[in-house]
């Protein structure tokens, strides 16, 4: 009896082991390998002008990116990688159009504020010339008054 559960456990044991064989199996057929195009366009999509840039990025040697695609397959990591590397550089690029937007802000405050004491400015002066086209009357009256004397 005992005998006949241990088989049983182990039959179970080794149908479950060949079922994630046959999973991981067809998991791994159905993952497309990267084509070299692929690759060049996620290369420059994420900001890389030339693979001796993302090798240099990687640390790794110029031939070693080289070779992929030609008779060595792209590593199992490369396409996760690149993607990883494109969305980091859509962040950073909202990143830098965040701060521009706010910076744009800024400045329109800035201008908004200036425009109101350029407002304020035009008037002071408006007043400053009545003013003083008033007291150049008022002088001019007072000459003419004492011309008007001196005359008499």
């Amino acid at each position: 009896m005992k005998r006949a559960k241990t088989q049983t456990k182990a039959k179970v044991q080794e149908k479950t082991q060949a079922k994630i064989k046959a999973q991981t199996k067809t998991k791994s057929q159905n993952k497309a390998r990267l084509t070299k195009e692929e690759f060049l366009q996620l290369l420059h999509e994420a900001g890389f002008k030339t693979k001796k840039e993302f090798a240099e990025f990687m640390g790794m040697h110029q031939m070693s990116v080289n070779n992929w695609g030609t008779g060595i397959e792209f590593p199992h990591y490369a396409k996760q990688l690149m993607n990883a590397l494109i969305n980091s550089k859509r962040y950073e690029d909202l990143c830098k159009a965040n701060s521009l937007i706010r910076e744009n802000e800024r400045l329109k405050r800035e201008v908004l504020a200036l425009q109101e004491k350029n407002k304020s400015l035009e008037k002071e002066m408006k007043n400053l010339t009545k003013k003083c086209r008033d007291n150049m009357m008022d002088n001019f009256m007072e000459f003419l008054k004492k011309e008007n004397m001196g005359e008499q």
